[in-house]
């Protein structure tokens, strides 16, 4: 698991080699250790930071009742999308930092 904003990356997270990440799971080594201090981080630097996950289980149910706690705004976003692939994000990202620079 990883988590970026801007110029700022956490640090990655490795899920125990077939474990079952379910939302007790998922709070306990991303969410709590990494993704709400990343957040805070993010919104110091950035302003209003949202969360997107994509909807894999273990960001259903309790997980969502984690962000309200935390005062985070989760995004909802299909599960697997190949869209949350770092690789292809930063990709677009050059390709419409050069499209804004022609204009």
């Amino acid at each position: 698991m990883h988590a970026f904003c801007g110029t700022l990356k956490s640090d990655l997270v490795f899920i125990p080699d077939k474990a079952k990440v379910d939302p007790v799971l998922y709070i306990k080594t991303v969410r709590e250790p990494q993704v709400v201090q990343f957040g805070h981080m993010a919104c110091e630097e950035y302003g209003l930071v949202g969360i997107v996950e994509d909807g894999a289980s273990g960001h259903k149910g309790a997980g969502r009742q984690y962000w309200q706690l935390n005062e985070m705004e989760s995004i909802k976003w299909p599960a697997q999308s190949p869209d949350l692939n770092l690789q292809v994000i930063e990709a677009q990202w050059l390709d419409m930092e050069s499209e804004l620079e022609e204009t």
